[in-house]
């Protein structure tokens, strides 16, 4: 998977709760820059043993695709979400309730959409959902979901979430607290979507990713890929424009742009390597062209994000570190 390094998040809580207790979502979020300009990525998060809560807002465009843990779910709300906002290859209407049930996590932001979202592990979600409701976790929610909740729970959520987040030491009673009103925004039942044709065009984006970024010197035209796939071009587009809100071409030359980014941040004073050697593994052969391309979406050329690299100040611009 693509992923890209970003600022570190703080946390108020973090000296107190052990590392094993602290969810990797926190750590290392795995985001795709899908605007040019400094990502400008503000969160704010706090950990408890089996629950983290984020609140985070970033002045990029986004594509945020993380792993869970084993055993843990994702809860998500968005603030008034724009068009554009998609989830799991669906858009997100106002108040719509975000839910990634021990399965990969999936949110293209729009530039300055913020998001509200608890990461809990299954041990703690499905006691206090037994306790709540009577019964056990509900079986329906077994891949991601999008659902509908009032828009009276939504602001009584998102202020609590806030709210929560702000307290100097909230202990595990404020934790049960917000746990319990993000479960009780979950609807009882839910009647089953098209799931499987979301499904399907999920894996039809993720084959296509790791076909064409496996070989990312080697650009593949939409048709060449669609053959490889068994797919046609039209399929595949649609794809991509549900799940990631561009075409497969323009994706994957951003996608070559920022590993070009990351293996120049990456470069320490052995490495002999010059742009122009690093631009090639990544399918770029007109430095020009690259170079105004890189400035644009990064804020500096190149040979300035090497040359900090190797002097061991890197750069803050755009996506990186």
């Amino acid at each position: 998977m693509l992923t890209a390094a970003s600022p570190p998040l703080a946390s108020a809580s973090a000296a107190t709760v052990p590392p094993a207790n602290r969810s990797p979502w926190a750590a290392h979020p795995a985001l795709e820059q899908l605007s040019p300009g400094p990502m400008g990525l503000r969160v704010q998060q706090r950990c408890w043993p089996d629950l983290t809560a984020l609140s985070g807002q970033a002045d990029v465009a986004l594509h945020w695709a993380q792993a869970p843990a084993d055993g843990d779910w994702a809860l998500g709300l968005l603030a008034n979400p724009p068009a554009g906002a998609r989830f799991d290859g669906q858009p997100v209407p106002a108040d719509g309730l975000l839910v990634a049930p021990r399965a990969l996590w999936r949110l293209v932001c729009p530039p300055g959409l913020a998001w509200q979202v608890v990461v809990v592990h299954q041990a703690l979600l499905a006691p206090l959902w037994q306790q709540l409701y009577h019964k056990p976790l509900a079986a329906w929610l077994s891949e991601p979901m999008l659902l509908a909740t009032t828009p009276a729970r939504a602001q009584a959520l998102r202020h609590l979430h806030q709210a929560t987040l702000a307290l100097p030491q909230p202990g595990l009673q404020q934790r049960d607290a917000l746990l319990a009103e993000w479960i009780e925004a979950i609807p009882e039942r839910v009647t089953p979507d098209a799931s499987r044709a979301r499904r399907s065009a999920r894996e039809l984006v993720q084959q296509a990713r790791q076909q064409v970024l496996q070989h990312p010197a080697q650009p593949c035209t939409l048709p060449d890929l669609s053959r490889q796939l068994a797919t046609s071009p039209k399929r595949l587009a649609t794809s991509f424009q549900a799940h990631l809100g561009l075409p497969p071409a323009a994706y994957f030359r951003l996608a070559r742009l920022q590993g070009v980014r990351r293996a120049l941040q990456q470069a320490d004073p052995g490495d002999t390597r010059g742009v122009h050697d690093i631009a090639a593994q990544w399918g770029f052969w007109h430095f020009g062209d690259l170079a105004a391309l890189y400035r644009k979406w990064f804020g500096e050329l190149p040979s300035a994000t090497l040359a900090a690299a190797r002097a061991g100040t890197p750069t803050t611009q755009g996506l990186g570190r």
